[in-house]
């Protein structure tokens, strides 16, 4: 059994919390491609969105370096509550991404039913001898459907490797006592 606490399952939580909002951002790159596109084609600056998307990733950097401090702000005793689990944090870190991936998986084939059931419908219900007039965005849209695909299959099936990833990166360089936590 390994004993465990509310303080480190809000860490994990929160942490979590970063990778969902890097799956996220990930998810918004397409859209994003085909509007700096649009505005160095209308003569913008394409730099002008270089500065949201470096703040969004320096929140989501703040969020995983400052778990633990954020984790005490919220709880009133962070290890008063203690229980006993048979899976260890960075097991349940795993499940949790799995499950972030089963959402966006399931998402992306959602969307990927919806378009291919426009597509279809643009196809065989326009007026004969016209051209296939699919709406401006639809390539985003399928490339953005894919990405999630992917994305939600990665999450999903390697969740917990990522998680013994990403839990190696975070302690790395941090000895480990003989009864396998962290100091």
């Amino acid at each position: 059994m390994t004993r465990t606490n509310a303080f480190s399952l809000l860490c994990m939580i929160i942490r979590a919390f970063a990778v969902l909002q890097v799956v996220s951002m990930v998810l918004l790159l397409p859209g994003i491609v085909v509007q700096i596109r649009e505005t160095a084609a209308a003569g913008g600056n394409p730099w002008l969105f270089a500065i949201p998307i470096g703040v969004a990733l320096l929140m989501v950097a703040a969020l995983w370096l400052f778990a633990d401090k954020l984790a005490r702000l919220a709880l009133t005793r962070p290890q008063d509550h203690v229980f006993e689990s048979d899976l260890d944090a960075s097991t349940w870190f795993g499940l949790i991404l799995a499950g972030i991936g089963a959402w966006y998986f399931f998402g992306g084939l959602l969307d990927g039913v919806r378009l291919g059931a426009q597509a279809f419908f643009y196809a065989n219900y326009r007026p004969e001898g016209t051209p296939l007039d699919l709406p401006p965005d639809f390539w985003m849209a399928v490339i953005t459907a894919l990405v999630q695909l992917v994305l939600g299959v990665a999450l999903t099936l390697r969740g917990r490797g990522l998680a013994a990833l990403l839990w190696r990166l975070r302690y790395a360089g941090m000895r480990a006592d003989g009864d396998g936590s962290r100091e």
